[in-house]
């Protein structure tokens, strides 16, 4: 049966391809290096598979006209954050059509060193005309597959016995693209998991999506698996989004109200049909949804069903107890936002609401008792955006079932070319939830914070940018391993100096103070919360261009965590934890063959998990992997990769660690990515 599977498949694959071989095709463009560097550590809900600047490359085979685009194409492009694109549109109204890209320095925000990054994906050119061969590219379709293998280096069942899969993991995808319509089906396995076993799923997730952008008044069709953004994230917010990091202009949630899903991540997304019609001024968008979730099954006396304990946001089933529960929970969901924008200024009306097959039945501890509960919920908010001048404010209120109130106001002030300002505050009460909310906080659930944040960017010459913001917030309420009101605060100074455009130097400093459990008290005791653990860290980091095919990058990052104050233990050994991290990046063009490649070699040394340093791996593209280091260890990455008649791409990795002396392959991955037109 399962050779008779992957015959046809293949068979299917190569039959619809086939038209597609004779088509002109276009070397695939070098992959965009992810700003996502500027978060390392945040709470983020990308699967491994999904660069979220993946999207940019479409702009260098097809750059984006400034003198035509829209504000929602510009917002729908991501290239630019809402304050500009506002600033952008008054400048076309006022003065007309960009003569050059660098008349762009004549608008607050656009710096030097922000038009030199954006001039790859842009372009200016006269309304109405554009080049023969976007009018050429308009007919055709645009095919995107990739096939990925991970984990061919590990043996058995990566020494868990409980995975009733083996450690490879699997990744499939086909999308297809052509004027304003887009589709694609994926099919991926975790390590663990199993694929093509009897008395088992086909695969463990499978996903499908067909979107189509419009201009008139139906301005965007999603069938399939979509995902919605609402307000700033209050009531829901399922694409990428930032945090606290040094680039404040992304703090604020920006982007289309619909998206597709594109990538393997199985929890955070919505199947079903949505739609967004606009007339004028007014927009609306509607979605239904419904698909199965996996959870914690609760079972009465009698061997039935009775609710809900938590739904899993992992996506994994490899265990048997992660297999018991999965796809337990049948969600519907409905939801609606209706806009009116005006000039410069927009407002809207958010609504969500769900209903569960079976009821939700958080745990009895104190700190999940305001938790969504029941077989149903919904959540209500009012959002707006407005520039004037300078000044950018938005903000958002939300109402969930429980009658509970959670809001976030902010500001971006630009007094002169050299300065922003960046202002927010935020307050969840203690009764308010909402189901995929992720909104700006210090935690990474939405629940029971308040708090105000500042932040400032100066460029005092075109070679320096100095970087700075103060987070100062409350915790009123029990949290995960916080059994009592805390209060908690984050510092961090950045300078970048670019002296030249081979040479780029990072300085930061960041300091974090909040409360946690006092767990060195015995059962006997109350746990509570203690003052003055804190967490200081440093980074300095080199980037190099040596030629125009070799380039080089160094990392070195640091920290110490004071973890018991004096008063509860005087021992040093239990006050404080250090760690430190360094890495180099080695990368090559073309160096044999065609190949391109690069190298890491990286050292790590913390005492504890609780001292553990995040930093960015190098990863098949698209997708990129965020891991936590601690202990004490080395590592080393090697990824080689080749264009093949000139519209195919094959990437290997290999990462290795030293243990004792000994080198141990840790994972070797294979991935072929088609582009053909």
């Amino acid at each position: 049966m399962c050779k008779k599977i992957k015959i046809g498949s293949s068979f299917f694959i190569a039959a619809f391809l086939f038209p597609c071989w004779n088509l002109r095709s276009q070397v695939i463009p070098l992959p965009v290096e992810p700003l996502i560097e500027n978060s390392v550590g945040a709470d983020l809900p990308a699967a491994s598979d999904e660069d979220p600047f993946e999207d940019w490359t479409r702009f260098l085979e097809h750059p984006l006209l400034l003198n035509e685009a829209s504000k929602d194409q510009l917002q729908r492009s991501g290239l630019l954050p809402d304050i500009l694109i506002d600033r952008l549109l008054l400048h076309r109204q006022l003065f007309g059509p960009l003569l050059h890209l660098n008349e762009l320095q004549a608008i607050a925000g656009f710096s030097p060193v922000f038009i030199r990054q954006l001039k790859p994906y842009v372009r200016v050119a006269p309304p109405g005309l554009s080049p023969l061969s976007d009018l050429l590219a308009k007919g055709r379709i645009s095919h995107d597959i990739v096939m990925r293998v991970s984990g061919l280096g590990s043996r058995g069942i990566n020494d868990n016995t409980n995975w009733i899969g083996k450690v490879q993991g699997i990744l499939f995808w086909h999308r297809l693209q052509k004027n304003r319509w887009q589709a694609g089906l994926l099919v991926e396995k975790d390590p663990g998991e199993v694929l093509f076993r009897k008395r088992n799923p086909l695969s463990d997730h499978a996903g499908f999506h067909f979107f189509y952008q419009g201009k008139e008044l139906i301005r965007s069709v999603a069938i399939g698996d979509f995902t919605v953004n609402l307000g700033q994230g209050l009531l829901q917010w399922q694409s990428m989004a930032f945090g606290k990091s040094a680039e404040m202009s992304w703090f604020k949630r920006q982007g289309p109200v619909l998206r597709p899903h594109r990538s393997s991540g199985e929890v955070n997304f919505h199947r079903g049909v949505a739609t967004t019609l606009q007339w004028r001024s007014l927009s609306f968008s509607f979605f239904i949804s419904r698909r199965l979730l996996s959870g914690r099954v609760l079972y009465d006396t009698a061997g039935r069903r009775q609710g809900i304990g938590s739904i899993s946001t992992s996506g994994y089933h490899r265990t048997p107890s992660e297999r018991s529960g999965r796809n337990a929970l049948r969600q519907s969901t409905a939801g609606g936002r209706l806009s009116l924008r005006w000039r410069a200024m927009e407002f809207s009306l958010n609504t969500v609401g769900y209903y569960f097959a079976l009821p939700l039945v958080p745990n009895g501890e104190p700190r999940n008792v305001f938790d969504v509960r029941g077989k149903n919920w919904f959540n209500a908010s009012a959002d707006f955006s407005i520039t004037q001048r300078n000044v950018h404010g938005f903000g958002e209120v939300a109402l969930d079932a429980n009658r509970a109130l959670a809001w976030v106001l902010g500001l971006i002030i630009t007094p002169s070319p050299t300065i922003d300002l960046f202002l927010l505050t935020r307050q969840v009460s203690l009764r308010y939830r909402s189901m995929y909310a992720n909104a700006f906080m210090e935690s990474s659930s939405v629940e029971t914070e308040s708090g105000i944040f500042g932040g400032l960017t100066l460029l005092p010459t075109p070679q320096i940018r100095i970087e700075a913001f103060a987070d100062i917030y409350i915790h009123p309420w029990l949290r995960y391993r916080l059994n009592a009101p805390a209060v908690g605060k984050d510092y961090l100074m950045q300078l970048s100096y670019r002296p030249q455009k081979k040479t780029e130097l990072l300085l930061r400093y960041r300091k974090e103070s909040k409360q946690e459990n006092d767990l060195s008290n015995t059962e006997d005791e109350p746990i509570s919360a203690f003052p003055g653990a804190s967490r200081v860290s440093g980074r300095g980091q080199l980037s190099y261009l040596l030629t125009k095919r070799f380039s080089l990058r160094a990392r070195v990052e640091w920290l110490r965590i004071n973890s018991l104050p004096a008063s509860i233990s005087p021992l040093p050994s239990e006050q404080e934890e250090r760690g430190f991290l360094f890495y180099a990046d080695l990368s090559c063009k073309r160096i044999l063959f065609g190949f391109d490649g690069s190298f890491r070699s990286q050292f790590y040394d913390t005492k504890s998990y609780k001292s553990r340093i995040y930093a960015i791996t190098p990863y098949l593209r698209p997708g990129f992997g965020v891991v936590a280091f601690y202990g004490a260890g080395s590592n080393c990455w090697i990824s080689i990769s080749k264009v093949l008649n000139n519209n195919s791409l094959f990437s290997f990795q290999s990462q290795y660690s030293l243990h004792k002396k000994l080198i141990r392959v840790q994972d070797l991955r294979l991935q072929l990515r088609l582009k053909l037109h």
